[in-house]
């Protein structure tokens, strides 16, 4: 009987540890103007959705300043909101960000760090995904 009750224990768990190892590798994609129309619409949902959670952006590189840290920050508008999407490039990722050119998209994945309540959407430990 004890036997039974660790077999069954031993498969719960593995079934937790998957269901949290699915949970916490699920990516959301979303593009810039996606995401700045979740937060206009629904701003409390749209904080739930993405903030300390790992986002790829699809956006339209707009602005490229060097960071204080000597990464880089790009900046996205869309000439219609009062809010800017930030993503900050920390220096050791800068290999990929080093091509990007103002007009092209690209694809950057960063943890959403501040957002909402009429401020700026921020990304940190941002990288450029490398289109193929």
């Amino acid at each position: 009987m004890q036997n039974i009750m660790s077999k069954i224990i031993s498969q719960i768990l593995m079934l937790a540890i998957t269901v949290l190892v699915t949970a916490c590798n699920s990516k959301i994609e979303v593009t810039a103007a996606q995401l700045m129309q979740e937060f206009k619409t629904d701003e409390k949902a749209a904080i739930a959705k993405y903030l300390d959670k790992e986002v790829t952006v699809a956006v339209p590189v707009q602005i490229m300043i060097l960071g204080f840290d000597g990464g880089l920050v790009i900046t996205y508008n869309n000439n219609v909101e009062e809010t800017n999407i930030e993503f900050n490039i920390p220096k050791s990722e800068l290999k990929n960000a080093k091509s990007l050119k103002t007009g092209e998209v690209a694809n950057i994945s960063g943890i959403c760090a501040n957002a909402g309540k009429g401020r700026d959407i921020v990304f940190k430990n941002c990288k450029v995904i490398p289109t193929n």
